[in-house]
């Protein structure tokens, strides 16, 4: 079988929450949600997103991509976005099980 190729567009309710990611990445208060932790290895590395946010709820993790996708190309360029290889949505309560303890996180 040959490569099949999918383009999966992103679900209509999902635009809410791409609308308040791209206000967060470019005007993002520290003492309010999303935290958002962006690594990268040095200058044209691959670049790590995790977005930690209660917003997400139930949603599934490729949707939660998507819309972290989404929003970073939106505010960095398509560019920059092709450096992602890892966007990860996650609740607060689950971010411990991916190694990222947010008091960990205050004042860094």
């Amino acid at each position: 079988m040959g490569v099949i190729r999918k383009e999966r567009k992103m679900d209509p309710s999902l635009e809410r929450l791409r609308v308040l990611l791209v206000r967060e990445l470019r005007e993002g208060k520290p003492d309010r949600e999303p935290t958002i932790i962006i690594e990268q290895t040095g200058p044209g590395g691959p670049v790590h997103l995790y977005v930690i946010w209660s917003e997400w709820g139930e949603l599934p993790v490729e949707d939660r991509a998507m819309v972290i996708l989404k929003a970073y190309e939106e505010v960095e360029g398509t560019d920059k976005a092709l450096e992602v290889t890892l966007a990860l949505g996650l609740r607060a309560e689950e971010a411990p099980r991916f190694g990222i303890e947010l008091t960990d996180l205050v004042g860094a």
